[in-house]
């Protein structure tokens, strides 16, 4: 972290990341990629399952025994419950993005496409509903705030500042969902996600905070599309 300016927000990202596993570039962009390949494999659940063991495996897990290995990546820490006032927050300020969004793609007769892991997902039946259900409700929230909150971030701090690192890893998470009528929405969700961790050094509470995301409303589109 000796590369992190020391600014008044960026003493914070220190704190935050100090004795923590902080990535080269190189193991940056590896962990990356594998998320994007992740993403090219037919079994979702199988997908996102690889992508962990890769994501621990690339940032050197194998190296540090477990329970080290979830206190260097703030995976060790307690959720903190007086967070969840922020889920009600921060959905309501993406949907008032995302509705002024639509307005203009509207406006420019852009057509908004369906989305496509939901349509995916109304298409399933049986076991198949449950596995991608646990992938993308579960294992997905854990996987990319280890790789966008924590790693990502990490190592773009270490180049270009704290500020320059919330917005970057922002874009990249909102532009991996290749939903560009959610690159608002997701956008804006990242960046609090991302203030949430810098504050509280807590990366569970914030994968928490995703898992709550993704529970209402993955759930409730299927359950309700039933």
């Amino acid at each position: 972290m000796n590369n992190v300016d020391c600014g008044k927000f960026d003493s914070a990202v220190a704190r935050c990341l100090t004795n923590r596993i902080v990535v080269s570039s190189w193991r940056a962009t590896a962990i990356f990629f594998a998320l994007i390949l992740s993403m090219f494999l037919p079994n979702l659940l199988l997908g996102k399952s690889i992508l962990l063991v890769a994501v621990w495996a690339l940032s050197g897990g194998y190296n540090i025994p477990p329970e080290q290995y979830f206190v260097k990546v703030n995976l060790a820490k307690s959720f903190n419950w007086k967070y969840l006032w922020f889920i009600p927050l921060i959905f309501s300020g993406t949907a008032f993005i995302q509705f002024f969004w639509q307005l203009i793609l509207t406006y420019c007769h852009i057509q908004v496409p369906p989305q496509m892991a939901l349509e995916y997902l109304s298409s399933l039946s049986g076991t198949a509903v449950w596995q991608v259900l646990l992938a993308m409700i579960v294992l997905a929230p854990v996987t990319e705030e280890l790789i966008f909150r924590h790693f990502l971030f990490g190592a773009f701090a270490a180049k270009i500042g704290g500020v320059g690192s919330v917005i970057m890893v922002s874009i990249l998470f909102a532009a991996v969902h290749w939903q560009y009528a959610l690159l608002p929405g997701l956008f804006f969700m990242a960046i609090c996600w991302q203030l949430i961790y810098i504050k509280t050094g807590n990366l569970l509470t914030v994968t928490g905070l995703h898992f709550c995301n993704n529970l209402f409303t993955i759930g409730l589109f299927y359950f309700l599309s039933k």
